[in-house]
């Protein structure tokens, strides 16, 4: 919803995307693949987006910053959020 959001279609046009190809996942499709080849996502969004979107790391970028600020960081332990 975000990504498309950021390429200017409106909260709720980006909303009805996700609720229309999440119920294409609720019916067994792969959500991914829904919302990959749906046109909308399609006018909006390369490839390379869908992919960034949907990939963990990405959402994990700042997780270490967070666990900081909550203080459950691992400060002096080899310990890594990150994969």
């Amino acid at each position: 919803m975000l990504a498309l959001i950021e390429k200017g279609l409106s909260r709720d046009d980006a909303y009805k995307v996700a609720q229309r190809n999440a119920a294409k996942a609720w019916e067994g499709s792969d959500f991914k693949t829904a919302i990959a080849e749906d046109p909308t996502v399609q006018e909006h969004l390369t490839q390379e987006e869908v992919d960034k979107a949907f990939d963990i790391r990405y959402h994990l970028e700042n997780i270490d910053i967070t666990f900081d600020r909550l203080g459950l960081s691992a400060e002096g332990e080899n310990v890594s959020w990150r994969g």
